[in-house]
């Protein structure tokens, strides 16, 4: 009984952490980058959307531009990237 409602429990989060979950926010410098950027009328803002961070989860882009952008994504968007 044990063991299956612990797989249970597993199965809720992993789909939780698929449906939801997404990288950790980007540094306050590709935040601040990106917020000139954006007050200057040349990139977008980015629309905030429920997330789950998963800890060690970055975008690993120097591109203040892409660190904002896939920010907003979720995991189980991520396979455009990292599927090549």
């Amino acid at each position: 009984m044990a063991a299956g409602v612990t797989v249970l429990v597993l199965l809720v989060l992993g789909g939780a952490l698929g449906a939801f979950g997404s990288e950790q926010t980007p540094s306050p410098k590709a935040q601040a980058s990106y917020a000139v950027l954006v007050a200057d009328g040349r990139e977008p803002a980015v629309t905030p959307r429920f997330h789950l961070p998963v800890p060690g989860c970055v975008c690993h882009s120097p591109d203040p531009v892409l660190q904002m952008q896939h920010s907003t994504r979720r995991l189980s968007e991520c396979g455009s990237c990292h599927s090549r």
